[in-house]
């Protein structure tokens, strides 16, 4: 359960540092030039700067795609970026998230106004405000009400924040906070963390799994993965 909860919390919270790794397909073509000389500068600015260790920017239209690179690598050895480097990519997967949700809903499992509290395990009280429950949209939303991070969050390592953050932890979080913002904004990974973590209640499979298989697979986006294979 620990390992399953690694993934779904520390995709679906995402906050800063993200497991989903994107990558472009080897055999697509590099051109620079189709990158305008004011961006490359940019670019060249950033990383020389110290800001970021690599960059590379994709330009994808009707006729191709092409690619502008400019740095190295923060791992395996410094080696420089390029259209195939593989970069996680934190709060991006939280429309990725948002996209199973509206598959769900797309499917008819599940509809947006529909509350979270009978889709947590038997124990798990979550919090309301008065009469009124979370409910899927908020979550999607960022108007759930919940915090930024889990008030109980307590990582080894703030490099990987939810790498042993385990599912009793998330519950405890969700059931002792009081609630007062629902369905005003207030950006929360904890939302969702939680959302994706009950896409997978819903339906008996990983986070992953369900990614790739409604996302990845129907978008053709074979090198964008929770887990690194060889």
């Amino acid at each position: 359960m620990r390992t399953a909860c690694r993934r779904s919390i520390l995709v679906g919270l995402l906050g800063c540092l993200g497991a989903l790794l994107i990558g472009m397909g080897a055999g697509w073509a590099q051109a620079a030039d189709a990158v305008p000389s004011d961006v490359q500068e940019a670019v060249r600015a950033r990383v020389d700067s110290g800001r970021n260790a690599g960059i590379v920017i994709g330009v994808v239209t009707a006729e191709g795609s092409n690619f502008f690179s400019y740095g190295t690598m923060t791992a395996d050895g410094g080696a420089p970026v390029d259209e195939t480097t593989l970069f996680e990519i934190g709060s991006v997967a939280k429309p990725i998230t948002a996209l199973l949700l509206a598959d769900a809903v797309e499917r008819g499992d599940l509809r947006l106004d529909d509350a979270i509290d009978d889709d947590l395990p038997d124990g798990v009280v979550p919090p309301t405000q008065g009469r009124y429950s979370i409910k899927y949209k908020h979550l999607a939303t960022h108007t759930s009400g919940l915090p930024p991070i889990p008030e109980n969050l307590d990582p080894a390592d703030w490099n990987n924040p939810y790498a042993d953050y385990a599912f009793d932890q998330l519950y405890e979080a969700i059931s002792g906070f009081e609630l007062t913002g629902l369905g005003a904004y207030a950006y929360s990974n904890l939302a969702f963390g939680l959302l994706g973590h009950l896409l997978e209640l819903r339906y008996g499979a990983s986070y992953e799994d369900l990614v790739i298989e409604r996302v990845c697979d129907v978008l053709g986006m074979p090198d964008t993965r929770v887990t690194r294979t060889d």
